[in-house]
């Protein structure tokens, strides 16, 4: 089956592309940063609502691959590599049923440390603030704000919190980790 429907918009790539000149992203020929940032919250809050409730995993997640309107909002297209969680359709509808009534786990356990948001070149890098590229620890402030205190979302896990990585952090963002239940290490 074929599903075709009109999307008002144009994608990351082509938004990119547009204020790309010698091969330099400027940075002023793009959407505002305000409006970019809530097109990656509109985009990763979509993600995780196709994996969690859909149970599939996209391994073509890309800018080409996303309209953006003029309303920041977000169309994911092009399902054409998504895999299953389960192959077995007996096995899905009992995830589905053992998620009925939870939320999905925070997006900040499944992005931190994510270098597509923040490398010179990674995928996402030509649509994120200027500021994230080679610096994760603006990357990992902005999903602390954004995804932190959200009530669509299971809180942060302990295991994810104490996790050992977390140590070379910097005293901000350990302080910050520590609000959400961090232990303190002596």
């Amino acid at each position: 089956m074929v599903l075709l429907e009109f999307v008002q918009g144009e994608t990351m790539l082509d938004i990119t592309d547009r204020a790309t000149q010698d091969e330099e992203l400027q940075y002023h020929l793009l959407p505002s940063e305000e409006d970019r940032l809530q097109v990656i919250k509109n985009l990763i809050e979509a993600e995780e609502a196709i994996e969690w409730w859909g149970m599939l995993e996209s391994a073509d997640h890309h800018p080409r691959n996303v309209i953006v309107g003029s309303d920041c909002s977000v169309t994911l297209i092009d399902f054409g590599l998504v895999y299953f969680r389960s192959r077995w359709p007996e096995v899905r509808e009992r995830m589905r049923e053992e998620r009925r009534g939870l939320h999905p786990p925070s997006p900040i356990e499944r992005l931190w440390g994510d270098y597509a948001y923040t490398e010179v070149r990674g995928e996402w890098s030509g649509y994120v603030p200027e500021s994230w590229i080679g610096n994760d620890e603006n990357f990992h402030e902005w999903l602390l704000d954004t995804f932190g205190n959200s009530d669509k979302y299971q809180p942060l896990s302990e295991s994810w919190l104490n996790e050992e990585r977390h140590a070379k952090l910097s005293p901000r963002l350990l302080a910050r980790l520590e609000a959400f239940g961090r232990k303190k290490k002596d």
